[in-house]
């Protein structure tokens, strides 16, 4: 519960800060089609294939360069599953939250390719009884890197008043928790595609 508080927390004072210097603030949702990804467990010598599934995402930008926009993001990740013979399918989820920075050019172009990269923590590591047994579960590091592209239709730019960006991008993204009360670290990674708006 405290993790999640200093999550919505988070969010908040980067969105009070940025206002209150005066700065643009920018906000993008996506909804992102994570692929089918690899599941580690620290105490299981085998690698677990998941199924694919969907994740709900807000960040929120401000431009301090021409080419360079700094903020923070919170992501949902709807309950994956994890492919088992024996049809257990345990379900788990993370929900990280991060600071993120965009780096774009190409600013005259009618299409304006960037690249991201994300560091954070999972504010939220759980998952049901077949994943997490008789143990709790502890969210630990997120990080992330993407590349993509954004356009404004008839031209308008990402950083006018009033204009709204449509948004394209492939993540690899890497979620880290762990067992509390027993040295057993799960790692999961996966690659998504992201849909989304500036606005």
């Amino acid at each position: 519960m405290k993790k999640v508080t200093f999550g919505i927390l988070f969010i908040c004072i980067l969105f009070i800060g940025y206002n209150a210097y005066g700065l643009t603030f920018k906000n993008s949702i996506l909804l992102g089609l994570d692929g089918k990804g690899n599941v580690d467990v620290s105490s299981d010598p085998d690698l677990y294939e998941t199924h694919i599934s969907y994740s709900l995402i807000y960040e929120g930008y401000v431009k301090l360069f021409d080419f360079v926009s700094v903020g923070g993001g919170l992501e949902y990740q709807f309950p994956h599953k994890i492919r088992m013979d024996n049809k257990c399918d345990p379900t788990y989820t993370f929900i990280p939250v991060y600071f993120t920075a965009m780096f774009h050019w190409l600013e005259e172009s009618d299409y304006i390719p960037y690249v991201t990269g994300q560091i954070g923590f999972n504010v939220l590591f759980d998952g049901d009884d077949d994943f997490s047994g008789n143990y709790d579960l502890d969210g630990e590091e997120y990080i992330a890197v993407g590349v993509g592209f954004y356009f404004t239709p008839k031209g308008i730019r990402f950083y006018r008043i009033g204009d709204r960006s449509y948004r394209f991008e492939i993540r690899y993204a890497s979620y880290s928790g762990s067992y509390a009360d027993i040295d057993v670290n799960v790692t999961y990674e996966e690659w998504s595609l992201l849909v989304g708006v500036f606005f």
